[in-house]
């Protein structure tokens, strides 16, 4: 058995994950650029109204008003469409199914020799990984944006369990594999 990871191998751990996965999805992306923009001019009314700092009012009425503009728009919200599903794509398959074979470890958590496992010290499930992964992490990660409140309850909780939010609901903890557990000591 292994003790429970700290807050500070977490947070090296968040940032690890989130490069490796930032940039798959950066160069997924330049390469979705390079499909959805070929041939794609910026017309010089957008060029214009950009450089002129111009109002919210004035880009939605320069959208209206110019069919170059709005073909413009169109194919930026068509590629914004496809950059928000391959983000997807890859985040299931980096947090879900990578951890599936390897037996609750991404790239980052081998990097760092931690791995997830389920509170009874087995390797997860999907369920648990889907669980964890798409209503802990992503779900709160995207209330955090909008309320920091999260982060300040999330800190407690790991500091005083060294469990978050996303552990708790599916029944999964991060241990360390490096520090196995003291036999001597409580568990928490």
């Amino acid at each position: 058995m292994y003790n429970d990871i700290t807050l500070g191998k977490r947070v090296l751990l968040f940032i690890t994950d989130y490069l490796i996965v930032g940039l798959i999805c950066y160069f997924i992306y330049l390469g979705l650029a390079g499909v959805f923009f070929e041939g794609v001019v910026i017309p010089q009314e957008f060029i214009d109204w950009s450089n002129n700092s111009g109002t919210f009012d004035d880009l939605v009425n320069l959208i209206n008003t110019n069919s170059e503009v709005k073909y413009f728009f169109e194919i930026e919200m068509q590629f914004l469409g496809i950059i928000l599903l391959a983000t997807f794509i890859v985040s299931a398959i980096y947090f879900v199914l990578i951890p599936l074979v390897w037996s609750g470890q991404t790239i980052g958590r081998r990097l760092l020799r931690v791995k997830v496992i389920r509170e009874n010290n087995t390797d997860p499930k999907a369920s648990s990984l889907i669980i964890r992964e798409i209503i802990g992490n992503c779900l709160i990660n995207l209330f955090v944006v909008f309320f920091g409140l999260v982060i300040f309850i999330n800190i407690i909780l790991i500091v005083g369990r060294r469990r978050s939010i996303a552990d708790m609901i599916s029944g999964t903890k991060i241990i360390d594999l490096r520090e196995p557990l003291n036999k001597n000591a409580t568990m928490e």
